[in-house]
């Protein structure tokens, strides 16, 4: 595996949190944008603001329909979450109307690997890493 396929982020947000935010960057071939993306487990798929579809001009991939039948366009990013760690070639989805964040990681990019969320010493904290190495358990399973 190279670079593109295996990696890991850990944040720690100093404070009990609401949201899981992380700080990512994507790319096209057309350029790239830092977004602050909002990790996501009730999305099934993954998605960005329009206004960074304009902007960055990413290949068309596919149309998909939504439980209610409402189309959104697929595109083509690598999302950076380091230097080291870079997910290719990942389909995203245009944001739905009605939603403000950034960018959205859903479960299409979550189930590649392990996400942990701790809030220790009042301190939200999360970390992801794919692929998945072990399972996580906090009991005595």
């Amino acid at each position: 595996m190279g670079k593109e396929d295996k990696g890991a982020i850990f944040y720690n947000y100093g404070e009990i949190a609401d949201e899981l935010l992380v700080n990512i960057d994507v790319h096209t071939k057309n350029g790239n944008e830092e977004l602050t993306a909002v990790i996501d487990t009730g999305s099934t798929y993954s998605h960005i603001s329009k206004k960074f579809i304009k902007s960055l001009k990413p290949e068309f991939v596919h149309t998909m329909r939504t439980y209610n039948k409402i189309p959104l366009q697929g595109y083509c990013f690598d999302i950076h979450f380091s230097e080291e760690f870079i997910l290719k070639d990942c389909t995203v989805f245009e944001m739905p109307h009605g939603y403000g964040d950034d960018f959205l990681i859903g479960m299409d990019i979550i189930k590649q690997g392990d996400l942990a969320v701790s809030n220790y010493e009042n301190q939200t904290s999360v970390t992801f890493r794919k692929p998945s190495e072990q399972r996580i358990c906090f009991c005595n399973a």
